[in-house]
């Protein structure tokens, strides 16, 4: 009894590690880093000139608020500096300077709101040209999972398809890429620097 039990759990065990081996030789996994995709696409260009525009649009409308409150808080101090300050007058200052900071808070609040919606609106067709390349790549390739390489801990040379979606996408490949992006990096150094 005991012996028929162990073989038939040695014939189970067998089985089990066949169908497993068998599964893990079907999946297929290869990598690539989506955000540097997105940021070689010819189109990256003028999606960051657009928000870098809409960016310098809100900060301008930030800046009349600004001017708006330095102006209000002038006021409020040449009241206090009078010999004899109206004190209905510094309240009505000092209530208008308090109204136009909480103004300013709320418009930097729906601003950021605003970028980020803009952001999104920009970055869906992009990501949507990697992602038809990626699938393209991966089913012609035989990858039944694609990854970003941003997020795994270890992951082997042969299993990055990054330069196939590049080929596919008709972007740098990778190598230049990474150069270009640490030339990127070193110029922005140098130019707090200065």
């Amino acid at each position: 009894m005991k012996r028929n039990y162990l073989k038939t759990l040695a014939i189970i065990s067998f089985m089990v590690f066949g169908m497993t081996s068998a599964v893990a030789q079907a999946t297929k996994i290869g990598y690539l880093n989506y955000e540097s995709l997105i940021y070689d696409l010819p189109e990256f260009k003028s999606y960051n000139d657009s928000l870098e525009a809409y960016t310098v649009y809100l900060e301008k409308k930030m800046d009349q608020i600004k001017e708006t409150y330095n102006e209000q808080y002038a006021k409020v101090e040449r009241i206090k500096k009078e010999k004899n300050p109206n004190l209905e007058l510094l309240e009505l200052a000092m209530d208008n300077l308090q109204r136009t900071q909480q103004l300013y808070q709320i418009e930097m609040n729906r601003n950021q709101l605003k970028l980020q919606q803009k952001e999104q609106d920009f970055l869906e067709p992009l990501k949507k040209i990697v992602d038809d390349a990626v699938e393209a790549v991966a089913k012609e390739k035989g990858f039944t999972m694609v990854l970003d390489a941003n997020t795994i801990v270890y992951k082997r040379d042969l299993d990055d398809i990054e330069d196939l979606v590049r080929t596919k996408l008709k972007v740098i490949n990778k190598k230049e890429s990474e150069k270009k992006r640490k030339e990127a990096i070193a110029n922005a150094k140098e130019n707090q620097l200065d």
